[in-house]
């Protein structure tokens, strides 16, 4: 199991990756092993892919747990769905490194520019 963080570039690939596995009829727990990741690192690449998470097994899952397999309105406490994607992640970090100014972009991604500032 790898519980490293993954860095943006190779998590965008791992995002695709993962979304593929897993529409092919894979599980999160095969899927999982195929990445070498956690089962709960593997559903959060899922999610950021924008994939919609089955229920599975024989038991029907709750409001609650749906709402938690695709980051629905029922979270923990304190939770916020990011702003923006691993790739627009990747996007601005080189648009900053290309001497573009955070606040237009911050316009342009619909954030702060104290966000946009975060990544240099």
């Amino acid at each position: 199991m790898n519980h490293r963080p993954i860095p943006d570039e190779p998590r965008a690939d791992l995002c695709t990756r993962a979304a593929e596995l897993y529409q092919a009829n894979g599980t999160i727990r095969t899927v999982a092993e195929k990445l070498g990741q956690s089962e709960y690192a593997t559903r959060k690449l899922l999610v950021e892919a924008g994939v919609t998470i089955r229920q599975g097994g024989p038991l029907q899952a709750s409001d609650a747990q749906r709402g938690w397999n695709n980051f629905g309105r029922d979270h923990s406490p304190g939770w916020r769905k990011p702003k923006i994607t691993p790739a627009q992640r990747v996007e601005i970090k080189q648009r900053l490194a290309d001497g573009e100014k955070p606040t237009d972009l911050a316009t342009e991604y619909g954030v702060t520019a104290g966000l946009i500032r975060q990544l240099r």
